[in-house]
């Protein structure tokens, strides 16, 4: 009888691990998905992406790294809660999906919800809102030095 009970207690903690393995995962990432979360853990990789853009890209404005900062910190945050009210998913569980397959879906979704155009708006809010109102900001472009 023992034996039987062994038996039935390693295969008892051999199923929960396996479905631990595999639903944990599953559970995390549609709980944060659900909960409008699930964009949250990219803000770091926007913000190396935004600032990157903000170093090339505005070269040809003067902005300070505080303004450069306050700018691409808009876009990020504008961009993450757009992303949290749609079907698109960040996470994925690395047990039943590869990266790849992962990545293939979720550049599909980005499409269809039109992310990069809505992005566009983003970007040109943030620079409204957090462009600095002076003049030396365009010196680069006033005397043709442009970068």
């Amino acid at each position: 009888m023992k034996k039987v009970l062994g038996g039935v207690g390693t295969a008892v903690v051999v199923v929960a691990i396996v479905a631990f393995k595999f639903l944990a995962p599953s559970a995390e990432v549609s709980i944060k998905n659900a909960t409008g979360t699930g964009w949250d853990e990219a803000h770091g990789d926007f913000m190396t992406e935004i600032s990157g853009v903000m170093d090339t890209e505005y070269a040809i404005f003067d902005l300070s790294a505080d303004d450069k900062n306050k700018i691409a910190t808009c876009i990020v945050e504008k961009s993450i809660k757009f992303l949290n009210g749609t079907d698109c998913s960040y996470l994925y569980n690395t047990a039943t999906t590869t990266e790849s397959e992962h990545l293939a879906n979720q550049e599909k979704c980005l499409d269809k919800v039109k992310f990069e155009k809505n992005q566009e708006g983003f970007t040109l809010e943030c620079l409204k809102a957090n462009m600095p109102g002076k003049w030396s900001v365009m010196k680069k472009i006033f005397v043709g030095v442009c970068v």
